[in-house]
């Protein structure tokens, strides 16, 4: 599945119903994503970032597959939450998919705004 399909796939997670959030995977280090209102604010920062994705043509597309997008949204959940440094982002995502450095450095930026 191309990252186009992810993100259609994960705004309408975010927007399909308010039992439906972006899926996180549930660990100790994303617990407070339980709490309603951190993963409110969390989703209002997805959407930003991903519209602007969606209107930035520089911006070079991560070809992540349907299993990627769990693993995408916890490590951008940590990252936005300060969980993990804008590196250790960068380093996994760079670990899992080589040649989207670039990619990954514009997202960091994005979620850290």
């Amino acid at each position: 599945m191309s990252i186009d399909a992810a993100i259609f796939l994960i705004t309408f997670s975010i927007t399909d119903c308010v039992s439906q959030h972006v899926k996180i995977k549930k660990t100790k280090a994303t617990a407070e994503a339980k709490n309603p209102e951190v993963l409110k604010a969390f989703e209002a920062k997805y959407t930003t970032v991903l519209e602007g994705i969606k209107n930035d043509s520089s911006y070079k597309r991560v070809p992540m597959e349907n299993s990627d997008v769990e693993w995408f949204n916890t490590q951008a959940f940590l990252l936005w939450n300060k969980k993990i440094s804008k590196e250790k982002f960068i380093e996994e995502g760079v670990s899992r998919f080589p040649e989207s450095r670039e990619s990954f450095e514009y997202l960091a930026d994005k979620f850290l705004k």
